[in-house]
């Protein structure tokens, strides 16, 4: 993400990075001269879990209630909460840098160009649904794509 702000034209864009969680990210980013702003939001700062939907992490049958809460939380983020927090910015590109946060896609859609950046390999799951689903999402809602690989590109088609 840095190295996608760094090069764009600074007499055309001044770049705002708006981030769900406080982390070291907002430092580095800060460092750089970047200003931050973190996600205020209750839903987003106490209830809000990633659905991760990426090759290392695979739902285990005993985690099918963790597996149904991250559901529900992606869908009042995919529906309600992203729409809600996106409506206070104006911005030109939403870059969304992690393929787990297809929640946010619709929302930044709304709003200018929606660039997701595919840094995890997206999972296959136990039957595809997931996968087809998340590349539905992302081939309907992302105006660009940025995969680290050409697996993690392939995954996606």
């Amino acid at each position: 993400m840095l190295n996608t702000i760094k090069r764009l034209d600074t007499t055309k864009y001044q770049v705002e990075v708006l981030l769900i969680n406080d982390s070291e990210v907002k430092d580095l980013l800060e460092k750089e001269g970047i200003v931050c702003h973190v996600i205020q939001n209750l839903f987003y700062k106490k209830y809000y879990s990633f659905f991760v939907h990426i090759v290392p992490y695979n739902v285990k049958w005993y985690e099918i209630w963790r597996f149904f809460s991250l559901t529900i939380k992606w869908i009042l983020s995919r529906y309600i909460f992203s729409f809600k927090v996106l409506r206070n910015f104006d911005y030109d590109i939403l870059h969304l840098n992690s393929s787990v946060l297809t929640d946010w896609l619709c929302a930044g859609k709304k709003g200018g160009k929606t660039i997701i950046h595919v840094r995890e390999p997206v999972a296959n799951g136990y039957f595809g649904i997931r996968k087809a689903f998340f590349r539905y999402q992302i081939k309907k809602y992302a105006d660009y794509v940025i995969a680290i690989s050409n697996d993690n590109a392939k995954r996606l088609n």
